[in-house]
């Protein structure tokens, strides 16, 4: 159906959603990047009122082609995805030279309309296997992409994250949507310090947009300041899980200090902690307002977090492992009650530490420190279907398990 309505597109285009004024140049990339940085892309642009790009309905692909069709937009420039129908020649591409639009009034207006149809259209598997290509590590900056895919029970997990920022030491500022975001209208997600769990592999990674006109061009043909590279790829074949500290360690112009890093890590495991708490929720909500029935693949999609449960594990492995690299901070406070995280025979004073640190309020009257979500966690009891009770999502009890379908 997506490609049959892109195709309708293509036949019917012969003006614009805006015109183009120029082609695009690395300046131009460079001024993307100070772009993504600034205030102008942020995490009420889609759901403020008062915000000229609201009404914009945006899952992880949609708010990635969404960022870069505004800035282009917004400087005249070209933007172009590749035509999924497989059509070639001057359909090969579906761009803002369409006027498809013209109905809905204003170039702003146009420009939504042009967002929310690409996002109906194509997703992440689009824009990992045709409209985007690897970068080198060195390269990496705010508007580059990550993506991933990764393999569950009975399917695949897709992402996408906008790099916004990254700090002196290496580390990332993301902006990104979800579908439950998406389903939601909730505001876009800014975060510091997520850890990523999903090594490149393929056609998923560190990304870049392709510019207009090299679509169907081979990456030998690509402009040498494109730095186009599947270093990152070769990378981690050699490095496996540490190839994430490596892009830290080159991008980084300052050293962290060990008593630095543990205090950010334990934050940003705090941090992936918390958020789970609204995921869960939402999925609670939307299953208890459909009166419990079990969910088809769609709401599965939504509100199912096996991806994001990885990366909670991934929060509290990385941690794990930062201890045995940080042994010269033995005997300090942070890296004691860290340690206990994972010490199965943790005091109750360090119960009541972690706590005041950082509580997991999942649901009235109930928190709990990290240490007991660890222990679920790694005992397998917490769950991913978003069709099970709150109880058992959080692993404090582990029945009665829900006997709806998991999708994947």
């Amino acid at each position: 159906m997506k490609f049959l309505i892109l195709m309708l597109l293509t036949a019917s285009s012969m003006a614009t959603v805006w015109q183009t004024q120029r082609d695009w140049t690395w300046q131009d990339e460079e001024d993307y990047a100070e772009w993504m940085q600034s205030s102008a892309t942020n995490k009420d642009m889609f759901v403020s009122k008062t915000s000229k790009w609201y009404g914009i309905s945006a899952d992880c692909a949609d708010a990635s082609y969404g960022l870069r069709i505004i800035y282009s937009y917004e400087n005249g420039l070209p933007f172009a995805i590749r035509n999924p129908s497989g059509s070639r020649g001057k359909n090969a591409t579906i761009s803002n030279d369409t006027n498809r639009f013209d109905r809905h009034g204003s170039d702003v207006k146009k420009v939504i309309a042009f967002i929310n149809y690409i996002g109906l259209s194509v997703g992440t598997e689009n824009l990992s296997y045709n409209d985007t290509y690897p970068t080198a590590i060195s390269s990496i900056n705010p508007g580059t992409l990550y993506t991933y895919k990764i393999k569950s029970r009975n399917g695949y997990v897709r992402h996408s994250y906008n790099i916004k920022d990254i700090s002196a030491i290496g580390t990332f500022r993301l902006i990104y949507a979800t579908q439950a975001i998406k389903r939601e209208k909730l505001p876009l997600r800014d975060t510091w310090d997520k850890t990523f769990v999903n090594l490149p592999h393929g056609v998923w990674g560190f990304k870049r947009f392709i510019w207009p006109g090299y679509h169907l061009k081979k990456m030998s043909e690509y402009p040498s300041e494109w730095n186009a590279s599947k270093e990152q790829f070769s990378l981690v074949s050699k490095q496996g899980k540490k190839f994430f500290n490596h892009v830290q360690k080159t991008l980084s112009t300052s050293t962290e200090l060990p008593e630095d890093k543990l205090n950010r890590m334990f934050n940003g495991l705090c941090d992936e902690a918390v958020s789970r708490i609204k995921y869960v929720a939402q999925g609670v909500k939307f299953k208890e307002s459909k009166r419990n029935k079990c969910m088809n693949y769609t709401d599965y999609d939504i509100y199912s977090t096996p991806a994001r449960d990885k990366a909670l594990k991934g929060a509290f492995t990385n941690l794990k492992t930062l201890l045995l690299e940080v042994d010269q901070l033995a005997g300090s406070t942070k890296f004691e009650l860290a340690r206990s995280i994972f010490d199965s025979q943790r005091t109750q004073s360090d119960k009541d530490d972690l706590l005041k640190l950082c509580a997991i309020s999942y649901k009235a009257n109930t928190s709990i420190d990290l240490g007991e979500l660890w222990d679920r966690l790694s005992a397998g009891k917490l769950s991913s279907h978003p069709n099970d009770i709150l109880e058992v999502r959080w692993g404090e009890k582990t029945t009665p398990k829900t006997k709806c379908k998991r999708w994947y």
